[in-house]
């Protein structure tokens, strides 16, 4: 099977993979979700991304990829970040002078924390666009690293990247959250690699057929999960390390399955998660403003002539939220950012 691929070489499956993903990403969010559901989603999403990233990866010239990562990656999070300082200014009560606390939160953005560090105290989160930071810092620490090794045995290659990343998660764990989560952008080293590999080896296309495969790696990753051993990389969880590895791995490869059943099975469902994937970045950045700036409950669930539980309020939130990126895609402005929050291909 070759991979289908569409205008700009864009593989259909892995937009619907980003599609399905970064709507459980804000499915996780919700507070009602079963603890098992929600572990299910955090061990896999964001390794999908640094996988899906990397295999993409065509060469390993870095000043190409540094430009193409600042376009699709640090303009997108500066926005957010900008836009954030200025909600954060308008909801001042005048405690602190605005100017001070516009500059604070653009000094957050430089330093760009994944959560508050015990050694960088007075700077504050950045929130849910952490992620897109510390995509930046891997990629280019993986594309840095595979262009002295690229004529390197496999093994040797793969063994380097384990190695930083014990030292990521020692660091994040016995010192501190880094920031730009440098210390998760070298525990996401090895799902790079993994990424790296399946596009080189064109493993999924040569194996999409062979059913006994997917269904030993789905039985992997529910099996592993009820064991507990789903990774969580914002807060520096590694439960059984190698363990936790593999069972996002699995995680990944079962939403790719899905995607190719999608893709073969439902041209619309096709269409409406390919859409989705391609505008992930745009639904980051709303998901990310909203749960940070906006009190639904007030806002809008009270005004409404109805009771709104949690699994209604999520889906008038993802409503919103996708009736809100399309908006944003219809203007050229729109279509302009779309094109630079592509961070997958």
């Amino acid at each position: 099977m070759a991979d289908q691929k569409g205008n700009k070489g864009r593989i259909q499956y892995w937009d619907i993979a980003k599609g399905i993903t970064i709507l459980l990403v804000v499915f996780g969010h919700i507070n009602c979700i079963d603890p098992y559901i929600r572990s299910l989603i955090f061990a896999y999403h964001m390794p999908f991304f640094f996988i899906a990233n990397a295999y993409f990866i065509k060469n390993y010239n870095l000043h190409e990829h540094f430009i193409k990562s600042v376009r699709s990656l640090m303009i997108p999070y500066s926005v957010v970040c900008v836009l954030s300082a200025i909600l954060c200014v308008n909801q001042n009560r005048g405690e602190v002078p605005n100017y001070r606390i516009f500059l604070n939160r653009i000094a957050d953005m430089f330093i760009g924390m994944s959560k508050i560090s015990n050694h960088f105290i007075r700077f504050e989160s950045v929130w849910l666009v952490w992620f897109v930071i510390c995509l930046f810092a891997s990629r280019m620490i993986y594309v840095m690293l595979m262009n002295k090794l690229e004529v390197a045995p496999v093994w040797l290659s793969f063994l380097i990247m384990a190695v930083l990343a014990g030292v990521g998660e020692a660091v994040g764990l016995l010192y501190a959250f880094l920031p730009w989560s440098l210390d998760v952008a070298l525990v996401a080293l090895p799902f790079m690699w993994i990424g790296d590999q399946l596009h080189k080896t064109d493993w999924i296309s040569k194996n999409a057929k062979r059913i006994w495969i997917w269904g030993f790696v789905f039985l992997i990753w529910l099996f592993l999960a009820r064991k507990g051993a789903a990774i969580e990389m914002a807060t520096r969880s590694y439960p059984g390390y190698v363990i936790c590895f593999v069972e996002a791995m699995a995680g990944v490869l079962v939403c790719i399955k899905c995607s190719l059943l999608i893709e073969t099975l439902s041209k619309r469902l096709s269409a409406f998660f390919a859409w989705c994937g391609k505008n992930s970045m745009i639904i980051l950045a709303l998901h990310c403003l909203e749960m940070r700036f906006l009190d639904w409950n007030t806002v809008i669930y009270s005004r409404l002539p109805f009771a709104v539980n949690e699994n209604l309020g999520f889906i008038i939130k993802m409503s919103c939220i996708l009736i809100i990126t399309w908006l944003t895609t219809q203007s050229q402005r729109g279509l302009y950012l779309l094109n630079l929050t592509d961070c997958v291909n």
